[in-house]
């Protein structure tokens, strides 16, 4: 295992994964991001983030990875074919990186984008410092399985943060992903029936079984954590030093929520929810 930053973490992933097509919009927190891959990888600055979002999936049709980098308020500006892409499907994973940036350090505004995900109906991974890098890496696999683009969000407290790599993994290589070209034999509607029935089912299973959501201090109590994100890096920061152990799911596959890996942690304990900015999580265990 080596210790590097959370920025070469995802750059890490992306020589890994073979990604070769990134594009991105600056702003902060994702603009140092950015900036990093642009001087090793086939990465360029666009005009919007629409049209990243438009370069991103033609390079997945043609078979080729692909990486957007976007601040939260951009995701409002690349909503349109975001939308479009889950329906149509894709080819070749597309990953989107979200910099959230909580409490608007640099921003017009605080917006969380796992809301997007939910309103897409993509999967949103929500990774923290420890597994930023299997993240990332995971988010291809299943953009290929589902053939939809993937949200990785990122904040500007992770992107400072320090990372793991696990030097040992195989190479992830892209395996000529076609964009299956029958999708246009179906109607609007049959399109629509056909991810309701096969895709979304498939994500929610992904959700269920994804090793990147893990338990901390297994025990029986009567109140238990639930994380997702830097939130979860506060959490056990927080009960190291105060030597707690209360029972702690960290989630970091966050859309489709792993509903039924909750309740199972959960059971009859009384539960609190710690997330940032939005309490996306508790309002869907609410429900």
């Amino acid at each position: 295992m080596t210790r590097t930053t959370c920025i070469n973490a995802i750059a890490s992933a992306v020589r890994e994964c073979d990604v070769r097509s990134i594009t991105g919009v600056p702003g902060y927190p994702v603009t140092e991001l950015m900036e990093h891959l642009i001087s090793e990888a086939h990465a360029r600055w666009c005009i919007n983030e629409k049209v990243a979002m438009e370069i991103a999936l033609g390079a997945s049709a043609c078979s080729i990875r692909s990486m957007v980098i976007v601040k939260h308020v951009g995701m409002n500006i690349l909503a349109d074919p975001l939308i479009t892409a889950s329906t149509h499907t894709t080819g070749a994973g597309t990953v989107i990186i979200a910099g959230d940036d909580p409490m608007a350090a640099a921003s017009q505004n605080e917006q969380d984008s796992r809301y997007w995900g939910m309103l897409s109906e993509v999967p949103v991974l929500d990774p923290n410092p420890a597994n930023l890098y299997d993240a990332v890496c995971e988010g291809y696999r299943i953009a290929e399985a589902v053939r939809t683009p993937v949200i990785v969000r990122v904040t500007d407290r992770l992107l400072q943060s320090e990372s793991t790599i696990d030097e040992k993994q195989t190479r992830n290589e892209s395996k000529s992903h076609l964009f299956d070209r029958s999708i246009w034999e179906y109607s609007m509607h049959g399109r629509h029936q056909l991810f309701h029935r096969d895709t979304y089912p498939l994500m929610e299973d992904l959700s269920e079984t994804s090793d990147i959501n893990r338990f901390f201090h297994e025990k029986t109590a009567s109140s238990c954590i639930i994380s997702s994100g830097y939130a979860s890096v506060i959490v056990e920061s927080i009960m190291r030093k105060r030597r707690i152990e209360i029972p702690h799911l960290s989630l970091s596959f966050v859309n489709p929520l792993p509903i039924k890996h909750i309740t199972d942690f959960i059971g009859d304990r009384r539960a609190l929810v710690i997330e940032e900015t939005e309490p996306v999580i508790e309002n869907q265990l609410r429900s």
